[in-house]
């Protein structure tokens, strides 16, 4: 197995599924409207909270995995131009996310970059 699959294996078996579950705790516990318990609306509890949240943060990490993946096969062994290409497009994806969905939290998917970053730059 070459190189840029071994990396894309482990950013999707071990550093996707960290992060997204780093994130699914940490919006547990914030104090946000998409989270918190209305008065109308029976709370769905912090379990369920972290799930729904980790089946979404999850499919992103993998998906700004693949981006990754995608930029090493088109920038070679660069590792500037890699770099470069893959955190412009992810921060493309945290902003149309952010675009949608309006929220602050949603800006904390850039220190995904950044780990996915490190591990290109530990694995060169």
């Amino acid at each position: 197995m070459d190189k840029a699959k071994r990396e894309h294996l482990m950013n999707i078996c071990l550093f996707s599924l960290v992060l997204s579950v780093l994130y699914g705790i940490m919006i547990t516990g914030i104090d946000n409207s998409l989270v918190s318990e209305t008065s109308y609306i029976s709370g769905p509890g912090g379990f369920v909270v972290f799930v729904l949240f980790f089946l979404i943060l999850y499919p992103l990490h993998i998906l700004l995995s693949m981006l990754q993946f995608a930029v090493i096969r088109l920038a070679g062994e660069s590792l500037v131009k890699r770099l470069v290409i893959s955190n412009a497009t992810g921060l493309v994806v945290v902003g149309a996310i952010y675009y949608i969905t309006q929220e602050i939290e949603a800006l904390w998917l850039i220190f995904s970059l950044a780990v996915f970053s490190a591990v290109a730059l530990i694995r060169k």
